[in-house]
């Protein structure tokens, strides 16, 4: 058995310290980058979130401005129907004015489905201005009389079924895209 000189036991402490020391200082700088990656993980599903928050409340304050606009313009031209006045036609232009930005502020920011029924919202709608707007003409006496050929009763009728049922699908088609949930 040999034994170990004092110096050999000297080299061997010298090089085991050099290396604990290297490696103490490589471990610590991996510990360090290790916990950099998982703050800037951090920090990125932070901004993710705050971009999905930012989203959400974007899109609910767009479809809130959406279906006022959208009830506003249906009662508008219920209004002309039964009001034939300078006020309810700068009230129809009006409503109609705002539907039209609100539904084009949607159009940027809204989800497929929304965009879908909001597009058949704006056709009914479209439609029931364009029934209006004939009705002024039977009411000047270009077209005849009123009574004579229905058109207000029509047009009442279109408001309150086909209009009024799109309207509420939109609405619906929101209320799920925002994640509004009715309970019982």
């Amino acid at each position: 058995m040999t034994t170990m000189t004092s110096s050999s036991v000297s080299l061997i402490l010298a090089v085991v310290g050099v290396v604990g020391t290297l490696s103490a200082a490589l471990l610590t700088q991996y510990s360090n980058m290790h916990t950099k990656a998982l703050e800037l993980k951090d920090q990125h599903e932070k901004r993710k979130d705050e971009e999905r928050q930012l989203n959400l409340k974007e899109r609910r304050e767009a479809y809130i401005a959406l279906n006022a606009a959208t009830r506003g313009y249906r009662r508008a031209i219920k209004n002309r129907v039964y009001e034939y006045t300078d006020q309810t036609e700068t009230e129809l232009q009006q409503a109609r004015q705002e539907f039209d930005s609100r539904y084009a502020e949607v159009q940027l920011i809204a989800h497929s489905k929304v965009l879908k029924v909001a597009h058949s919202v704006s056709t009914e709608l479209s439609e029931a201005f364009g029934q209006i707007k004939q009705l002024d003409k039977y009411r000047k006496g270009s077209l005849g009389s009123v009574q004579e050929h229905g058109v207000d009763d029509v047009l009442i009728t279109m408001l309150n079924g086909p209009v009024s049922g799109e309207i509420r699908l939109l609405r619906r088609v929101m209320r799920d895209d925002l994640g509004v949930t009715d309970s019982i």
